[in-house]
C-alpha cells in the first residue's frame, strides 16, 4: 500500500505547488525594527506597518512604509508609541487608532493623507486597545476594544469618521467586547466575535451603509482573536480561540445573503489575514495556551476556483500583521513565546506576489475549452492548437488527485466522470508553455 500511496502523494504535492505557485512567488524583506502587534493598511501604492510591541515589554512608534511604484522602503513615526492599535483606509487617508501604551490605553488616531504627504492626529471618544477597524463607502469605523488603565473596561463604542464631511460620530455595538475582527463586503461592515467580561462572543454586528441600519448575526462558534478579510462577494472570519484554538472559517456571501463554514488546515489563533486578486490568505498563528505551538502555514482560498491550498511563511510566528497592494500580499513582524520572559520579536516580512514567474498562467486559455461544465458522466477537453503534449490533472476540493493523463498529437481529451462524486474539482492543463487551471463542477 505504501508503494502505491507514496507516488500519489508526491504527484499531489507537485500538482498543488504548480497550481498555486506557477503564477506566484514568495520573497522576504525586513521591518526597520523587529516587533509584533502592529497595525497594517494600504493607500494608493503604499503599504504601512505602524507601531507594535509586547505587553509590559516595549512599545514602538515607527511606521515602515513600502511604495509599490518605486520598490523603496521608508519610515515615519506615530505621534505616540503603542501596540495593539487598529488600522484602516478611506479615500487618500490611512488611520492608526487607539492601542496600548505604558499605564493604559490610547485615544490617539494618527492620520496620513497620501494626497498631501502630511500626518495629522485626532482622538477616539474613548481610549482603548484591541479594537477593530474597517471602512465602507466614505466612512471608517473603530469598534469595541478594552481600556486597561485602572482595571479592565470593555467597550461597545464605535467611532465613525466620514471622509465626505470630515466629521466624527459614534455608535455602539450590541455587546461590549475586545479582540474582535472586522472586514467589509459590498455595502456592509462586519464586526465579529471577541471577548467580554462573561466569556467569548459569537455576535456579529453588521452596519449597512446603504440604509444606515445596524443588524446582528452570529458566528458558528463563539471565539476571540480571529482574523477577517474579504474577496469578491465573500467575507471570511477565520481561526481564533474558544475553549481551544479553532480551525473554523465562517463565510458570508453578500450575493446570496447566506452563511457557510470551512476549516483551516490547522486550528490556530493570532493569525493574520489579507486578500490579493481573487485569493484570501490566513497566515501564521499559534495554538492554545502558554505552550501553544507556532505555525508557519498559510491557508489560501481562491475565489475563482472555490479551492483551498496551503503554503508556508519563512518563519513560524503569531502576532503578525497583513495587508496587500497591487499583486502583493505582505505578512509582517510577529513574535514567538507568550510572555516577556520567553518571547522574541521578528522583523521578517513575507511577500507573496501573484504574478508570473516564467511560465504563462493563461487566462485566455489558449483555445482550450471544457464541456459540458457542469457535467454528469462525461467531460470533453478541447485542446485547440495545443496538441503537441498536454498533461491533464483533476483534483478534488481536498487536493486529492483523482485523474491524470498525458495526451499527445490529439485535438481533445475525453474523461469519464461517471464515478466522480458530486462536487467542485480543479482541472489543470499543462503544456511546455503554460498552465491553465479551471473549475470543474460535477452534478448527478
Amino acid at each position: 500500500m505504501k508503494k502505491i500511496l507514496t507516488p500519489i502523494l508526491l504527484l499531489l504535492a507537485v500538482m498543488m505547488t504548480n497550481v498555486q505557485n506557477a503564477n506566484a512567488q514568495w520573497s522576504t524583506a525586513n521591518l526597520s525594527l523587529a516587533r509584533p502587534n502592529l497595525g497594517a493598511t494600504t493607500v494608493g501604492a503604499k503599504v504601512f506597518f505602524a507601531g507594535g510591541g509586547l505587553q509590559g515589554s516595549a512599545y514602538y512608534s515607527v511606521v515602515d512604509i513600502y511604495d509599490n511604484s518605486t520598490g523603496l522602503w521608508t519610515t515615519a513615526n506615530l505621534s505616540v508609541a503603542r501596540r495593539s492599535l487598529s488600522a484602516t483606509t478611506v479615500g487618500t487617508k490611512v488611520f492608526f487608532a487607539g492601542g496600548t501604551v505604558f499605564g493604559g490605553s490610547s485615544s490617539v488616531v494618527d492620520i496620513y493623507d497620501n494626497s498631501t504627504g502630511l500626518w495629522t492626529t485626532a482622538n477616539l471618544s474613548v481610549a482603548r486597545s484591541l479594537l477593530s477597524a474597517t471602512a465602507v463607502g466614505t466612512k471608517v469605523f473603530f469598534a469595541g476594544g478594552i481600556a486597561s488603565s485602572g482595571g479592565s473596561i470593555y467597550s461597545s463604542v464605535v467611532d465613525i469618521y466620514d471622509n465626505s464631511t470630515g466629521l466624527w460620530t459614534t455608535a455602539n455595538l450590541s455587546a461590549a467586547r475586545y479582540s474582535l475582527s472586522a472586514t467589509t463586503v459590498g455595502t456592509k461592515a462586519f464586526f465579529a466575535g471577541g471577548r467580554d467580561s462573561i466569556g467569548n462572543s459569537s455576535v456579529i454586528d453588521i452596519y449597512d451603509n446603504s440604509t444606515g441600519l445596524w443588524t446582528t448575526a452570529n458566528l458558528s462558534l463563539a471565539r476571540f482573536g480571529l482574523s477577517a478579510t474579504a474577496v469578491g462577494t465573500k467575507a471570511f472570519f477565520a481561526g481564533g480561540e474558544s475553549s481551544s484554538a479553532s480551525s473554523l472559517v465562517d463565510i458570508y456571501d453578500s450575493s446570496t445573503g447566506l452563511w457557510t463554514t470551512a476549516n483551516l488546515s490547522v486550528a490556530r489563533t493570532g493569525l493574520s489575514a489579507t486578500a490579493v486578486d481573487t485569493k484570501v490568505f490566513f497566515a501564521g498563528g499559534r495554538g492554545s495556551g502558554i505552550n501553544g505551538g507556532l505555525y508557519s502555514v498559510v491557508d489560501i482560498y481562491d475565489n475563482s476556483t472555490g479551492l483551498w491550498t496551503t503554503s508556508n511563511l519563512s518563519v513560524a510566528r503569531y502576532g503578525l500583521s497583513a495587508t496587500a497592494v497591487g499583486t502583493k500580499a505582505f505578512f509582517a513582524g510577529g513574535q514567538y513565546g507568550t510572555n516577556p520572559g520567553n518571547s522574541g520579536f521578528y522583523s521578517v516580512i513575507d511577500i507573496y506576489d501573484n504574478t508570473s514567474t516564467g511560465i504563462n498562467v493563461s487566462n485566455k486559455n489558449e483555445g482550450i475549452t471544457i464541456y459540458p461544465n457542469p457535467t454528469t458522466n462525461h467531460l470533453t477537453i478541447a485542446l485547440g492548437s495545443n496538441n503537441k503534449k498536454v498533461e491533464v490533472t483533476i483534483a478534488d476540493i481536498t487536493g486529492k488527485v483523482i485523474y491524470t493523463t498525458i495526451a499527445t498529437e490529439t485535438q481533445k481529451v475525453e474523461v469519464n466522470t461517471k464515478d466522480f462524486a458530486v462536487g467542485i474539482y480543479a482541472l489543470q492543463i499543462q503544456t511546455a508553455d503554460f498552465i491553465e487551471t479551471k473549475k470543474l463542477i460535477v452534478k448527478k
